[in-house]
């Protein structure tokens, strides 16, 4: 079965490639997505490095022919409903040149960060973890406390938009910070933020298992599979395979948070891939949502109550990268509600 392998210069899908080539002894075409000429995010020099390393055959896709052709209309037909996983477009455009050389199946790295807890966001409910136990009750009166004495200070602010919140809420503000704000003020918000993120587990593991149990499979796997399908390729995540999950999910979480982030997968990639070469941060795929939304007019309404100039005032702030996810939905949802007559 012809078989390649989507590479960026991130952790997961290089380990994938030092397996296959160390410890298997085999070969796998190499294809990774470059980006806008001087971009900061460009893995392609680096995904180039590892694959000569290994002696793997690589590839570089273009993305931006693709960039062009996925607005606002084509993320709802891809998806079928409002999904603002705009990765998809990534993902599509390294499958057509997977198809393009008769592959018919794509090996990924998705699902590492998931199992390993690699985002940015558990390490920061890690690293806070101890900030993040106390009563909710107790972190909201030291932020009151803080903002009579520096209101105007960007770290009190931070704090409040981030810890001076109900415990069922601070997943929500971690992830939409400073969105946050905007999203409390719509009718019912928290009290559905109350029953889904109930429980009393510690914060750092709540994060995790809701980016296993609800965005892993909600937003992460559909566009991997719909994106790679349609274009004819099939995709195998070997981080995904059942016995590694139930492995790692019993692990004790300082394993995979205390010595920094992603550490056992580092320690492992460093079998294969050596530290000069290795990209020490993480690149994620850029969609240009300001340039798709720049042009478009506020949507004129919503399936949706909301307050008086609640979508003017949050539309105004499309061109802040902070923003730019919570009005990405915005347009999708009025675009979803325009083609089926409402929700």
């Amino acid at each position: 079965m012809p078989l390649c392998l989507f590479l960026s210069s991130g952790v997961d899908s290089s380990l994938v490639a030092g397996v296959i080539a160390r410890d298997l002894n085999a070969s796998v075409q190499c294809l990774t997505i470059d980006a806008p000429a001087g971009n900061a995010q460009d893995e392609s020099i680096a995904a180039a490095r590892i694959a000569a390393h290994l002696g793997l055959p690589h590839r570089v896709v273009a993305q931006e022919p693709f960039l062009d052709q996925v607005g606002i209309a084509d993320l709802l037909r891809l998806f079928g409903q409002p999904n603002d996983n705009t990765g998809i477009v990534s993902v599509i455009a390294v499958a057509a040149a997977a198809r393009q050389q008769d592959f018919v199946v794509g090996l990924t790295g998705f699902g590492g960060d998931e199992i390993f807890r690699g985002y940015q966001k558990q390490t920061f409910a890690w690293e806070n973890r101890g900030l993040y136990a106390k009563p909710a009750w107790a972190r909201q009166l030291l932020g009151r406390a803080l903002h009579a004495v520096r209101p105007r200070d960007s770290r009190v602010r931070a704090f409040e938009a981030l810890f001076a919140l109900p415990d069922n809420l601070r997943y929500l503000a971690l992830k939409n910070n400073p969105a946050i704000a905007w999203l409390r003020q719509l009718p019912g918000f928290d009290a559905w933020a109350a029953a889904r993120f109930a429980g009393r587990a510690p914060f750092h593991d709540q994060v995790a298992r809701f980016e296993i149990a609800d965005v892993l499979p909600g937003s992460q796997l559909p566009a991997a599979d719909i994106g790679a399908m349609s274009r004819g390729v099939e995709l195998r995540t070997p981080f995904l395979d059942r016995r590694l999950v139930e492995t790692v999910a019993a692990f004790d979480p300082r394993a995979l948070l205390a010595f920094g982030q992603k550490s056992v997968l580092r320690r492992l990639q460093a079998r294969y891939v050596p530290a000069e070469i290795a990209r020490k941060g993480k690149v994620g795929f850029v969609y240009p949502v300001q340039r798709v939304l720049a042009e478009r007019p506020a949507p004129a309404a919503l399936p949706i109550a909301v307050a008086p100039g609640w979508i003017q005032s949050l539309w105004d702030q499309r061109g802040k990268s902070e923003f730019q996810r919570l009005t990405l939905r915005l347009a999708l949802l009025e675009e979803f509600a325009a083609n089926h007559g409402g929700l």
